[in-house]
C-alpha cells in the first residue's frame, strides 16, 4: 500500500482498535500524516476514550480551522 498523508472519519468507529486500524495508515514507516475526525459533542466521550486508550493528543477545533487545514495540506502537494 502506499503511504496515505490523510484519513478522515467521518463517523467514530465503533470500538478503539478500529480506529487504530482506519487511522494508523497515517505515520507508517515514520512517515507522518494527519487525521480528522468528525465528532458531535455527544460522542465527545467516546473520543476521549480512545484518546487515553493509545496515548493520542487531540485537538478540538472547529470547521473553520479545518478549511484552513485542508487548504494548507492540500497547497503543499504535487497533484500533477
Amino acid at each position: 500500500m502506499t503511504h496515505v498523508g490523510l484519513v478522515v472519519n467521518y463517523d467514530i468507529p465503533s470500538n478503539a482498535e478500529d480506529y487504530l486500524l482506519r487511522s494508523g495508515r497515517c505515520g507508517r514507516f515514520g512517515r507522518s500524516g494527519v487525521v480528522i475526525t468528525f465528532v458531535a459533542k455527544r460522542e465527545l466521550p467516546a473520543m476521549h476514550a480512545i484518546a487515553r486508550r493509545y496515548h493520542m493528543h487531540i485537538d478540538e477545533t472547529n470547521m473553520g480551522t479545518v478549511r484552513e487545514s485542508f487548504q494548507t495540506f492540500f497547497e503543499k502537494k504535487d497533484w500533477h
